[in-house]
């Protein structure tokens, strides 16, 4: 009887070239997505940044200031704002010489009147 060896032959065992090359692409995804994610993290803190709070602003809406010193209130995904509630910001708005116009597609500009101080 042959004498069984105690070892694996070569074949059976896997190239150590395929285990780099496996471990290079899993850093290389790695990567990737820590990129990616960091972009994705800082693009979120800059419109974070942007979103102002303005009192009485109705619930539903974001208030976030333009670069001209105007606010543009887009709805937030899934929600409306109270009627009621935007007629009296409206009213409180106008109050102070700023006027809000509806631009449609859920979304109001806020802005100051003609003629009136900032």
């Amino acid at each position: 009887a042959a004498a069984q060896p105690d070892f694996e032959p070569a074949a059976r065992q896997p190239p150590r070239r395929g285990r780099v090359l496996a471990g290079l692409a899993a850093v290389s995804l790695l990567a990737a997505a820590a990129y990616h994610g960091n972009g994705y993290v800082q693009r979120r803190q800059a419109l974070q940044s942007q979103v102002s709070v303005l009192p009485g602003t109705p619930e539903g809406l974001r208030a976030v200031r333009q670069s001209d010193g105007r606010f543009l209130l887009p709805r937030l995904a899934g929600r409306s704002p109270d009627p009621g509630q935007l007629e009296r910001f409206q009213a409180a708005q106008a109050a102070r010489g700023w006027k809000l116009d509806e631009l449609g597609q859920g979304a109001w500009m806020l802005a100051p009147e003609p003629g009136s101080p900032r």
